[in-house]
């Protein structure tokens, strides 16, 4: 038996080690919370492991064990033997990866991450947090490249990781390239996607395509919106205020609508003034309201619940998943999103308004307005919800989940 690796019959009592960017410091990854919520009913023998812990721990977060590296950068030497080792990893990425100039090119780049990588594999071994563990990692990150190692020199048994994102699409990297990603998936025992477009793009990649599940996310049951009678048509966007989230271009909708509208938005960033700046020229008709960030997760959505708007927006440039969304089915309330990412998976029923990515503004008011004047049939809230509870459910996707990680 490899070291660390347990009886099948102690399964049920084996610690899950939980790896995040920052959770539950900071706001994130608040989404995290849904999963951690559903995984601790099932036990409390996890390990919350954050790379960094910038910000305030989250209100929400229930009190399971949290274990910072702290103290991992402290000694960066390695012996003779460990960066025969890290070579070694160099050379396999290179002996498999497409991209072999860029690769070369960078090749102190990646000579950082990799002992970085090493570094942090070096403290898990000191904390013996690798023994009689179940691991997973949040993302294809420092944790995944540092599990890697660990299951690489056979401390480990075997790992998985979701991705989410930036750890999906190779072309969000410069050259091209998402750094390890065939040295990672190949130590791996399985990589856990967000969507049928994420799913089909890693496994068209041919690295080790058997390895590559779906694994949706889910959201927890917060009743549905009042859906009260309102003076103005009422919208909603909850993000931050940053370029790739395009609130302009909301904004430049909005604008064109021949109704007076409210728009709700929660969230602050170098783009609000822009946006007010836009209104003030152009419309007197669209009412801003912004919602200055929340620490907590749940009072965030309560806010959502309780605006009750008649749309939710999301009309960023790229996306994985948008949790944002999702959390919008679940209080019944009707999305409009681009057809970018998994977001096009959402509209398997008549939940709202699919668009594409760089649709004309013109054309997104046209489709809002025969939304408004009911032109275009949409499920009612309680229909939407049903929608969400049978395919983004927080309780039934994460039990899978868990069953996948092995940890029931």
């Amino acid at each position: 038996m490899k070291k660390g690796t347990p009886k099948d019959s102690d399964r049920s009592s084996r610690r899950l080690n939980v790896y995040t960017a920052g959770y539950p410091f900071g706001n994130k990854e608040s989404y995290l919370n849904n999963e951690i919520d559903v995984l601790s009913e099932i036990s409390q023998n996890i390990n919350l492991i954050p790379y960094s812990r910038n910000g305030e721990i989250q209100p929400a977060y229930n009190g399971l064990a949290k274990i910072h590296p702290e103290e991992v950068m402290l000694n960066k030497q390695i012996s003779f033997y460990e960066f025969v080792f890290l070579i070694r990893i160099l050379a396999i990425e290179f002996r498999h990866i497409p991209q072999k100039l860029f690769f070369l090119r960078k090749i102190r780049r990646h000579y950082v991450v990799v002992k970085s990588g090493l570094l942090l594999s070096k403290w898990l071994q000191r904390q013996k947090l690798h023994e009689s563990a179940i691991h997973y990692s949040y993302w294809m990150n420092e944790w995944a490249l540092a599990l890697a190692i660990l299951k690489k020199k056979g401390e480990i048994e075997s790992f998985m990781f979701r991705v989410n994102g930036y750890d999906i699409w190779d072309n969000r990297h410069e050259g091209g390239y998402l750094p390890f990603r065939y040295f990672i998936y190949s130590q791996t025992q399985n990589v856990f996607a967000l969507s049928r477009e994420a799913t089909s793009y890693l496994k068209s990649l041919n690295f080790f395509p058997d390895k590559i599940q779906l694994a949706y996310f889910g959201t927890k049951d917060h009743g549905l919106k009042p859906c009260l009678v309102k003076e103005k048509f009422t919208v909603l966007t909850c993000s931050d205020a940053i370029p790739l989230k395009r609130l302009d271009k909301i904004a430049h909708v909005l604008i064109l609508l021949n109704i007076e509208v409210k728009w709700i938005h929660h969230g602050e960033g170098e783009t609000i003034a822009k946006v007010k700046s836009l209104l003030q020229a152009h419309s007197n008709k669209v009412e801003f309201v912004q919602s200055f960030k929340k620490d907590d997760y749940y009072e965030v959505i309560e806010f959502m619940k309780l605006s009750d708007p008649d749309l939710f927006i999301n009309l960023s440039s790229t996306e994985g998943l948008p949790v944002s969304l999702l959390e919008a089915l679940s209080l019944g309330i009707p999305i409009l999103a681009n057809r970018v990412g998994g977001c096009e998976e959402l509209f398997d029923y008549e939940v709202g308004l699919l668009v594409e990515k760089d649709e004309s503004v013109k054309g997104i008011a046209e489709k809002i307005m025969a939304f408004y004047n009911q032109e275009i049939f949409v499920l009612s809230a309680a229909e939407i919800k049903e929608y969400w509870r049978d395919n983004f459910s927080a309780d039934v996707n994460y039990l899978e989940l868990a069953k996948k990680l092995n940890f029931i």
